[in-house]
């Protein structure tokens, strides 16, 4: 992509889910910069808690794949059986051959691999944001923002 990136005008309100407290931070920063309204959790039970009181409020959650205690295809599926429509981006720095498909195939929204730049998770956030629940991209006014 250019170094221009499509950013949704309304605030919209992201989960970040990562055991790393630094990602998490780094994360909740740049997304803040870009006016997300941001909640973090660190782990999948807390993330499931958080969905569970305010799932009306979250527009769309980060999840890391690889946490310890409940991991993040099991806090995926949690968080799918709770709501079938959540929009759900994982992050993964240990990405396999056919990781991606097999995560969508799973209900998630999106993949994207760890360490990404800050483009890359901004055009995801908003690929993510822009599909409606059947994952079809609706047409939506949006500024440019450049990175």
């Amino acid at each position: 992509m250019s170094d221009s990136e499509l950013v949704p005008e309304s605030r919209a309100t992201i989960l970040v889910v990562d055991d790393e407290a630094e990602i998490r931070a780094l994360t909740a920063e740049a997304l803040d910069d870009f006016d997300y309204q941001v909640l973090l959790a660190a782990s999948g039970e807390e993330a499931l808690s958080l969905y569970g009181d305010l799932a009306e409020t979250i527009d769309m959650i980060i999840l890391d794949l690889n946490m310890p205690g409940m991991g993040g295809y099991q806090c995926l599926r949690k968080l799918l059986a709770l709501d079938p429509g959540v929009r759900v981006l994982v992050a993964s720095g240990y990405s396999a051959p056919g990781q991606e498909a097999e995560i969508i195939a799973e209900g998630g929204a999106g993949f994207i691999g760890k360490p990404y730049l800050l483009s890359e998770l901004l055009a995801k956030v908003t690929e993510v944001l822009d599909s409606d629940r059947n994952g079809v991209v609706p047409e939506a006014a949006h500024r440019r923002v450049s990175i």
